[in-house]
């Protein structure tokens, strides 16, 4: 009878630590919260195969370790402007499946940093074009790519060398160029661009699992700065773009535009004339130049009666 309680108790005991096991949550098609960014992170999975998308500010690309476990590496949008917008990441899902933490490392620090993130839906908020699932067969994101939406058209010619791509656009009318960094053996490219408006930003390319280029923006504003958070409902300030593809590009095609090239962002806020007048003056700097002295001589006034 002892020897008999004692194995119930044994048997018991691996039941109990078989049921505990079998219902700890495994990774799936979802939907998370993006604190980093301000939007939606979206995951998709493909045996041990994970890709994903986040914010529209950038991609990731990792493999299923276990059930519960997730590394790879992460692109954010705006190399050659930003720090950190690439390196390696490892998530780990929590047992009820309702959130995951880990932490991503930067390639130019090597400082790694929490993450931590709720899970928003299931794999119904999820599909090939939120998660920007990359075509395994292309070689690069180079090539002519165009599209004509009906409420506006762009034009798309890159050209990509070792680990750098250039591009040379026309959105909607408006030219513009870009240039940055290849990642994923040329199939993600990611930089800043300027247009012929003056308008600028972080950018990053990618080929899409159809063919087609995939391509996330970001415009800066008047101080250089992209407001993920702030301008993340927006659509003026970012967007995600499908262009079918159209055939090779030429290295003249990718170059016509290169006159609009520029080192960051510091580069287009000093030198910002589009607004100026034939005489070269910039009529918002002079109209600040006044605004200033004004405000200083009225300041110098009232400190004087005031003394």
């Amino acid at each position: 009878f002892f020897n008999f309680t004692i194995m119930l108790r044994v048997l018991s005991c691996i039941l109990l630590c078989f049921v505990v096991v079998s219902v700890n949550a495994q990774w799936s098609d979802s939907s998370w919260t993006d604190t980093e960014f301000g939007g939606i992170l979206y995951l998709c999975f493909d045996g041990n195969t994970v890709e994903g998308a986040y914010s529209e500010f950038g991609l990731l690309q990792g493999t299923l370790s276990n059930s519960d476990v997730i590394t790879g590496n992460f692109y954010d949008a705006g190399a050659g402007e930003f720090s950190c917008v690439t390196g390696n990441f490892e998530l780990e899902i929590s047992n009820d499946g309702d959130s995951f933490s880990g932490f991503y490392t930067c390639e130019d620090d090597d400082e790694s940093y929490d993450w931590s993130e709720t899970r928003v839906g299931g794999a119904s908020s999820v599909s090939s074009t939120s998660c920007a699932i990359l075509d395994s067969s292309s070689s690069s994101i180079a090539g002519s790519f165009t599209n004509n939406y009906g409420s506006y058209s762009f034009d798309v010619d890159v050209c990509v060398d070792d680990d750098e791509y250039n591009v040379s656009y026309n959105f909607d009318g408006v030219d513009g160029y870009e240039t940055g960094r290849t990642f994923e053996s040329g199939r993600v490219g990611s930089g800043i661009y300027q247009n012929e408006d003056g308008s600028y930003g972080a950018s990053i390319y990618f080929i899409l699992e159809s063919g087609d280029l995939g391509n996330f923006f970001w415009r800066g504003d008047d101080n250089g700065e992209i407001d993920t958070f702030g301008d993340y409902n927006n659509s003026v300030n970012h967007g995600y773009d499908i262009i079918e593809a159209n055939g090779d590009a030429s290295n003249s095609d990718c170059a016509e535009n290169d006159y609009l090239e520029i080192d960051d962002f510091d580069d287009v806020i000093d030198n910002d004339d589009d607004d100026g007048d034939d005489d070269g003056n910039d009529d918002d700097d002079a109209s600040y130049s006044t605004i200033l002295s004004a405000v200083t001589f009225v300041t110098l006034f009232i400190a004087f009666f005031a003394f």
